[in-house]
């Protein structure tokens, strides 16, 4: 392992920080748990929100009896999406399919028979920053009417704060952001050092011999 070249270690680097922000992605995105907002008696009991879905609950009848169980449900056509809510959505579609793109560059150079030159014509560290630009605009769902006019978080007998609250999903795609803007620096350093690594491989031709006039 020590002679291992630094550009294999950085590799490694870009590639655990881009899985773990592809998972976090992953689970902030398509949960029901974006934004939450709380009962303003008792703090302990919220109604949670995302992109996609919203937090609801189904009545399960089984021989043991009956149990309310807490699921996600997409959202009725009855509900406002605003430019906010929609635009945060098409950065998230926009992420992912960015992420698979990187994905799958990434796989090719891997498995090709020379992949130290796979970056000698691809550069993969602007579709990491793309990504995480892209990530972070998602958050864009925070100014919707999902946070500020959301109709669905009114329920009879319970007197829900004014304003939304990030919850877990929101806290897992700032996580997201950060992941994929440090796979993003990197994947660059990752690239200098490699081609660094190149040029010291090509020998200079030197003369053995003195010429002879």
């Amino acid at each position: 392992m020590a002679n291992q070249p630094k550009s294999q270690y950085l590799a490694l680097l870009t590639s655990i920080f881009g899985f773990t922000a592809f998972i976090l992605m992953w689970i902030g995105s398509v949960r029901c748990n974006f934004v939450k907002f709380t009962d303003t008696a008792d703090s302990s009991v919220t109604r949670e929100f995302g992109i996609w879905y919203y937090q609801s609950w189904a009545t399960i009848f089984s021989s043991d009896g009956t149990f309310i169980v807490k699921t996600c449900q997409s959202y009725p056509d009855s509900a406002t999406l605003d430019a906010s809510w929609k635009a945060a959505r098409a950065f998230c579609v926009l992420a992912f399919i960015f992420a698979i793109i990187v994905i799958i560059i990434k796989t090719c150079i891997a498995c090709s028979s020379y992949p130290d030159k796979g970056y000698s014509g691809t550069s993969v560290a602007p579709l990491y920053l793309l990504t995480a630009v892209f990530q972070g605009l998602s958050l864009l769902f925070l100014n919707s009417n999902a946070c500020k006019n959301n109709d669905l978080a009114s329920w009879s007998g319970i007197v829900w704060s004014n304003k939304c609250s990030i919850a877990a999903g929101a806290k897992c795609i700032i996580s997201a952001t950060v992941f994929w803007a440090a796979a993003a620096l990197s994947s660059f350093q990752e690239e200098k050092v490699l081609k660094e690594e190149q040029n010291e491989r090509v020998q200079p031709v030197s003369l053995t011999e003195p010429l002879n006039p």
